[in-house]
């Protein structure tokens, strides 16, 4: 059964990327770094696979260091650049071990949690 959520974004993802054995795929136009950091350095350390996808801006510059040292664990980023520039990735969504995703509006930051009414769907592993 699916679940849908409209706050309470950050335990939601943790406790889901806690459960990944295998790889974790994120797509999401912007992450806060600051606030991710121990979940992925977490993943990373138990030999999880984690690729993540971002927009390619210079919102992301201010957590440079954070991402250099997940990059150095192992993760690894894209930065998308748009057609056109100013267009940005719509739909977010995280893949956990090829069975259950993580889809919806959330920007996983604190603007999105705290000014946005966003949504997270919850598709579980079978």
């Amino acid at each position: 059964m699916n679940d849908i959520f409209f706050d309470n974004f950050k335990n939601v993802i943790k406790k889901e990327l806690q459960k990944s054995e295998i790889k974790v795929r994120v797509a999401v136009a912007w992450i806060n770094f600051e606030i991710y950091f121990d979940i992925f350095r977490d993943i990373l350390e138990r030999k999880v696979k984690l690729e993540v996808v971002i927009n390619s801006d210079v919102l992301h510059q201010r957590y440079h260091e954070k991402i250099k040292e997940l990059e150095k664990l192992g993760m690894v980023l894209k930065r998308l650049k748009m057609p056109g520039g100013k267009q940005y990735m719509h739909h977010k969504f995280c893949v956990i071990d090829d069975s259950a995703a993580l889809v919806g509006s959330y920007n996983w930051t604190i603007n999105a949690s705290n000014n946005n009414f966003e949504n997270l769907l919850l598709t579980p592993s079978r």
